[in-house]
């Protein structure tokens, strides 16, 4: 499965405001481009470890073929809004919702084939990218991203703006560690 990002986050869990009070620069615009690449690098950083979208945004996961149980990474889930795949014909089609299940377990959202439903044939002269699964994932905006994790992506950019003490990037990654995604076999 590939994972594409379809729609970007609209904003980062931490301003550029917030990273320059943890800098202790509040009136320091020449450094503000810095900093805002800080802030990109430290979510990266921690969505990375987490296996998580922090923010909000929409993402298409690419199938080849059906699959028993379809896990959707980078969660939390926030919906699924289409299951699209390339008919015997090559022609695409919308899966209607009652073929399918959303579910969740261990904090992972998964797609499955419904009770009585099974999974239309698809276009044979094609194997790849033959099913499209478009959903978003994310806490929401900003504001509703777990405190923890905006103290950590503060961690580490001051981290990132001062490279002396790599203490503060263990601190931050174990205050990571307790809303990291593991993957299911």
């Amino acid at each position: 499965m590939s994972l594409t990002i379809t729609t970007p986050a609209a904003d980062k869990p931490v301003s550029l405001a917030e990273a320059k009070r943890q800098l202790s620069m509040e009136d320091t615009a020449d450094a503000d481009a810095l900093i805002t690449s800080h802030i990109a690098a430290a979510t990266a950083h921690a969505e990375t470890i987490l296996g998580r979208a922090l923010v909000t945004r929409t993402y298409t996961a690419t199938l080849d073929c059906w699959l028993d149980c379809i896990w959707l990474q980078m969660p939390p889930l926030g919906v699924v809004n289409s299951v699209k795949y390339d008919d015997v014909d090559g022609v695409e089609q919308t899966l209607a919702a009652s073929v399918y299940e959303v579910g969740e377990r261990f904090g992972q959202a998964f797609v499955k084939l419904a009770p009585n439903q099974s999974w239309p044939d698809l276009d044979s002269t094609k194997s790849l990218d033959r099913i499209r699964i478009e959903y978003t994932a994310g806490y929401g905006d900003s504001s509703k991203v777990p405190d923890d994790i905006k103290h950590a992506i503060l961690l580490l950019i001051t981290y990132y703006f001062d490279e002396v003490d790599s203490s503060i990037l263990t601190t931050a990654e174990n205050m990571l560690s307790p809303y990291r995604v593991w993957e299911l076999a």
